[in-house]
């Protein structure tokens, strides 16, 4: 999957060393759900709530800022599950999709990625 193009990318000047102020999504959607654990939980603001994904290796999220939106980092809080691997991709229109990062390895626990250099509207 190509990287994102310049038009997905921050204006320049902006600096990318510093994570700046969160933000949040304006929906979220996924590919399954189990119980009540829904993809809009992932943004309700308690940490004691989760989304939960059927357990197969083709599950996704799917957020959407409303527009166009900077992203500097993203950190990634999991569960006693977690990817081991994933990608994360980005979309302006939520059809076509550039790759901004794949992880092989996944830890579990905080997952940090600095330096996305991202203006899109979908993650």
């Amino acid at each position: 999957m190509p990287p994102p193009p310049p038009s997905h990318q921050l204006p320049s000047g902006i600096d990318m060393s510093n994570p700046g102020a969160a933000v949040k999504p304006t929906a979220v959607t996924a590919s399954t759900q189990l119980g009540g654990n829904t993809a809009m939980k992932t943004i309700d603001g308690d940490a004691t709530t989760r989304w939960e994904s059927d357990r197969t290796d083709d599950e996704w999220i799917q957020f959407d800022f409303g527009a166009k939106t900077l992203l500097g980092s993203m950190k990634l809080t999991w569960e006693n599950a977690y990817g081991k691997e994933y990608s994360i991709l980005v979309s302006d229109d939520g059809a076509t999709w550039y790759q901004l990062r794949h992880l092989v390895g996944g830890t579990g626990g905080a997952e940090e990625f600095m330096n996305l250099n991202s203006n899109v509207r979908y993650v």
